[in-house]
């Protein structure tokens, strides 16, 4: 991550705590970088069973997830610093879908090239994360 676009790099614990998050349930037979965790629970006559897969990244992937999600805190700060600049000036609440539609001008500006290296999709999640968390608060939840 650069750390002149502006942009904080990940430190490395917040990136090692970001890593023991990631927990997906794969097929058994998904990829050869998962360790697989079997818990079986009993209870009465019912039989619930869960597979839990830790995934388990090489160096350069780690690296690239540690930059995916700095890029997403990025885009989140970001789009919540104009939330509010937005707010004290007195205007309505930014949605989502016009939210998103600014992505593309902020990988385009200067000093922020970074941003395109990261996929839209998790950028686009960072977004919508905000607009629910804005929703939730406006409805009192």
């Amino acid at each position: 991550m650069d750390s002149a676009g502006g942009a904080a790099a990940l430190n490395n614990t917040s990136c090692q705590s970001f890593l023991r998050i990631i927990r997906l349930e794969l097929p058994h037979n998904a990829s050869q970088w998962y360790q697989l965790h079997k818990k079986t629970i009993m209870i009465g006559m019912q039989r619930l069973q869960a597979f839990q897969y830790e995934l388990i990244p090489d160096g350069e992937t780690q690296r690239q997830l540690c930059r995916f999600a700095g890029s997403c805190r990025f885009v989140y700060n970001k789009a919540l610093a104009l939330q509010k600049a937005n707010h004290e000036a007195g205007e309505k609440f930014i949605g989502y879908v016009v939210m998103a539609a600014r992505l593309p001008l902020w990988k385009r500006e200067v000093g922020q090239e970074w941003l395109k290296d990261s996929p839209s999709q998790a950028l686009q999640h960072a977004l919508k994360d905000l607009d629910k968390a804005y929703q939730n608060f406006f409805a009192k939840r």
